[in-house]
């Protein structure tokens, strides 16, 4: 059972991974501005993912999204197609997703984190990662900020969460909530 289980994870990963190699490869599909791009993605491709490819899919998609919207709600990665087709990926019953964007000079107010167009100041940026939940620990980590300036971090859900940010000297700390009613995209992480 492990083995099968192990060679379907595999081959998500695989999928995933040449999903994004085509998207990434073909960031223009015509001449014509007027032309519709054409869609490597369908909603039933989209469908079968687990929920971290899903989410490496997104990240993918924030350098040429052919018209694709993708958020994250405290329940499900959401892609939205040019043709008004939806596709969801539902998030394991324990954990969730909580985008960070740790900052210095500016910011932006955010609830949902729309992976495809969300964007922090620090980009490519190592940040020590601490974050403690009824004094046990969750993560203590180095972690790179992605190309879009934001911290993913899977968390586990029903918490109250009090995380430390540092990099470059400065340092952040607020408290972060994982409930059905959180925010997933938090941008009060001011390093000072």
């Amino acid at each position: 059972m492990i083995g099968k289980r192990m060679r379907l994870t595999l081959r998500r990963k695989i999928f995933v991974y040449s999903l994004a190699a085509i998207i990434l490869a073909n960031p223009f599909s015509g001449c014509s501005p007027s032309k519709p791009e054409q869609n490597p993605l369908s909603s039933a491709e989209v469908n079968t993912l687990s929920p971290h490819a899903a989410l490496l899919l997104a990240e993918a998609l924030q350098q040429n999204t052919n018209g694709i919207v993708a958020y994250i709600t405290t329940r499900e990665i959401v892609f939205k197609f040019a043709d008004s087709t939806t596709a969801t990926v539902s998030l394991p019953d324990d954990s969730l997703v909580v985008a960070i964007a740790p900052y210095v000079n500016g910011t932006h107010a955010c609830a949902t984190h729309y992976v495809t167009s969300c964007t922090g100041e620090m980009t490519n940026a190592t940040v020590r990662v601490v974050a403690t939940s009824g004094g046990s620990p969750v993560i203590d980590s180095l972690i790179t900020t992605g190309k879009n300036g934001f911290l993913d971090l899977w968390l586990p859900r029903n918490r109250k969460i009090y995380c430390t940010l540092e990099s470059g000297g400065k340092q952040a700390a607020d408290t972060v909530f994982t409930f059905d009613s959180s925010k997933t995209c938090i941008t009060t992480f001011r390093l000072q």
